[in-house]
């Protein structure tokens, strides 16, 4: 099995392993809030239900620790393959200027030419390829609040160490296309924030 396929094997198994937990979680805070009227307290859940909620905060971490490893492979693809391209062109050029001085015709398919159009396709359809991998799954809004806070704080620290892995490799902070690999990080940092909001405004 190809590693890739691999990981999204892996990966929907932890999605649905961490809503069945989500699941029980929600069970017990809409028992708790019935007979209470309020959600409970970390020192109010219990034995099992603390080892519960533990066990779903591991598994939503390993969940996005993996998304931020796919994102980091796929940035050290695209700075690759941009040097390569780099390269590439100034060999392009090189063999343009020789073959001009020649007097030959510039346009008559060198090697360099071939190989560089071929690389280019290859790096297009890896490109597609890329940006049409599948998102994380939706938030659900009935998360537990406190679950959500910690998420968003983690997205943010990823966006953050985003920007400043870029800066300290390339001296500047990385405009809107250069962040396109981390889109749905945005996304899902949109999502739960609204889904904050939301649940704080219902309260």
């Amino acid at each position: 099995m190809e590693p890739s396929r691999t990981f999204q094997s892996t990966r929907r198994q932890q999605v649905q392993h961490c809503r069945f937990l989500r699941g029980q979680i929600r069970d017990f805070e809409a028992k708790f809030e019935k007979k209470h009227g309020r959600l409970p307290k970390a020192s109010e859940r219990g034995t099992q239900m603390s080892a519960i909620y533990e066990q779903y905060k591991r598994q939503k971490r390993s969940i996005r620790d993996g998304a931020a490893t796919q994102v980091q492979a796929v940035l050290r693809g695209s700075y690759v393959r941009m040097h390569l391209n780099r390269g590439e062109s100034g060999m392009l050029r090189k063999s343009s200027i020789k073959t001009n001085a020649s007097g030959s015709d510039p346009h008559s398919g060198s090697k360099f030419s071939r190989v560089g159009n071929s690389a280019t396709s290859q790096s297009q359809r890896k490109k597609i390829n890329g940006h049409s991998q599948k998102r994380d799954p939706g938030i659900d809004k009935d998360a537990p609040l406190a679950t959500l806070h910690e998420e968003k704080k983690k997205i943010k620290q990823q966006l953050k160490k985003f920007d400043t892995d870029y800066k300290r490799q390339h001296n500047r902070f990385p405009n809107k296309q250069e962040k396109e690999p981390i889109r749905h990080l945005y996304e899902r940092y949109n999502e739960v924030k609204g889904a904050i909001a939301a649940r704080e405004k219902g309260k």
